[in-house]
């Protein structure tokens, strides 16, 4: 008797608890029915009306939107002969997460790099003995996951006097020309996430380069950058002005090295 007793009484609060449960999801869920029947709308052929059914523990939750405005009606199943579609939480949390899933991998290893250069040369080597040559110490950087590569690297330079366009030459180990190691100029290869110092040799001749006095010279910076589903092209990555002193007209035929900060910088 006491078992018997003691089964019903499970039975009994299980049922309770199954039928509050029940109308606890339904309570909350039914805030939400105007962002679902935007999301997910069904046209029915005749009424052109939107239905969303939201299936909870006691049957499904259906949601109209018609003329008359908002019918909200507990139904074991859905009215026969209406063209529905039943989509429950579990759907949205799982497509949700889904495409928070596909955006999150796209963006952390699947974005194709980007080439940029950090801030202009803190100082350079110049001379103008047969033609134009500097060499400027360049920070490149990627910020993205995939590679990222210039194919090649020129100047612009927009001064009279001087050349419209310097090509890329050589790198060097470092600023000054003394420093050994000089290599011909390659293709400029930045990985995911990387930055790196390259100092690039631009060097045009013969041209007589026109320097009579300090001059502020704008320079910029221009790559061939390799895209992946177009061509490569042509893209600015740093403009910046080239600050030649007195002593660069002076020693001009000597390759020598300058600063490159302005004077009105300095505290």
């Amino acid at each position: 008797m006491r078992s018997r007793a003691a089964h019903a009484a499970i039975q009994s609060s299980s049922s309770a608890l199954v039928s509050f449960c029940s109308g606890f999801a339904s309570s909350m869920l039914l805030p939400l029915r105007s962002a679902l029947c935007d999301a997910v709308r069904t046209f029915d052929a005749t009424s052109e009306s939107c239905c969303v059914a939201i299936e909870t523990g006691a049957g499904s939750l259906s949601v109209s939107e018609g003329s008359g405005g908002w019918l909200c009606q507990n139904l074991s199943r859905a009215p026969e002969g209406q063209n529905g579609t039943v989509v429950t939480a579990a759907d949205v949390i799982a497509t949700c997460a889904l495409a928070f899933t596909l955006a999150s991998f796209w963006l952390l290893y699947a974005r194709a790099g980007k080439l940029e250069i950090v801030g202009e040369p803190r100082s350079y080597s110049f001379a103008a003995s047969r033609g134009f040559i500097v060499t400027l110490p360049l920070v490149f950087t990627n910020a993205r996951p995939l590679a990222a590569v210039a194919i090649n690297v020129r100047l612009r330079l927009d001064k009279p006097g001087f050349p419209s366009i310097a090509p890329f030459v050589a790198t060097r180990d470092g600023v000054r020309p003394e420093d050994t190691g000089r290599k011909m100029a390659t293709s400029i290869v930045i990985q995911g996430r990387e930055t790196r110092l390259v100092c690039c040799e631009f060097i045009l001749e013969p041209f007589d380069v026109v320097l009579a006095g300090p001059v502020s010279v704008p320079v910029t910076v221009e790559a061939f950058i390799a895209r992946r589903w177009r061509p490569p092209a042509w893209k600015v990555l740093l403009t910046f002005p080239l600050r030649l002193p007195k002593e660069a007209a002076e020693h001009r035929g000597q390759y020598l090295t300058y600063d490159n900060q302005a004077i009105d910088a300095l505290p």
